[in-house]
């Protein structure tokens, strides 16, 4: 699991509530709109409170095939 936001001080706010282990999620700051992600890493793709405020949401949320 891999968590993204653009906000430094909500993603220091996860990894200090996140569990350890190896089923411990990794983080990382970064805008939605230019993810430095491999597309086919991911199975599922979990987005909150981040659409309404994307100026045009049909890149971020394009999947390649």
């Amino acid at each position: 699991m891999t968590g993204v936001d653009s906000s430094e001080r909500l993603i220091e706010a996860a990894k200090a509530l996140a569990p350890t282990g190896s089923a411990a999620p990794t983080f990382q700051v970064s805008d939605v709109g230019n993810l430095d992600l491999e597309d086919t890493n991911f199975d599922l793709v979990v987005c909150n409170h981040v659409v309404n405020d994307l100026p045009d949401p049909t890149g971020p949320i394009h999947e390649e095939e």
